[in-house]
C-alpha cells in the first residue's frame, strides 16, 4: 500500500511541478520557501499519504517541519 502511495505522490509531484513551472533539475537551487514549492507540497499533502520527511527531500525542501509550514501557509492564504 504504501509503494502505491508512492508511486500516485511522484506521479501528483511531477504533475504539480509542471503546473507550476518548475523543473525538478531546479529544486536543489530554488528557495526552500518558494511558493511554487509551497504549492506543490499543499498539494500532495491534501491528495496522499505521504510523509512530510518524503516530501521535504523530494522537493528540496530541508527540514521536514518546512512542509508544515508551507501546507499551513498554503492553507491560510487559501481560506483568506
Amino acid at each position: 500500500m504504501q509503494d502505491h502511495q508512492r508511486r500516485t505522490a511522484a506521479e501528483l509531484l511531477a504533475a504539480g511541478l509542471e503546473a507550476v513551472g518548475l523543473d525538478p533539475q531546479e529544486l536543489a537551487t530554488t528557495p526552500k520557501t518558494d511558493p511554487r514549492k509551497q504549492a506543490v507540497a499543499w498539494l500532495l499533502r491534501k491528495n496522499t499519504t505521504v510523509s512530510n520527511r518524503w516530501l521535504s527531500s523530494q522537493l528540496n525542501m530541508g527540514h521536514e517541519v518546512n512542509v508544515s509550514q508551507a501546507v499551513r501557509l498554503v492553507r491560510e492564504a487559501k481560506a483568506g
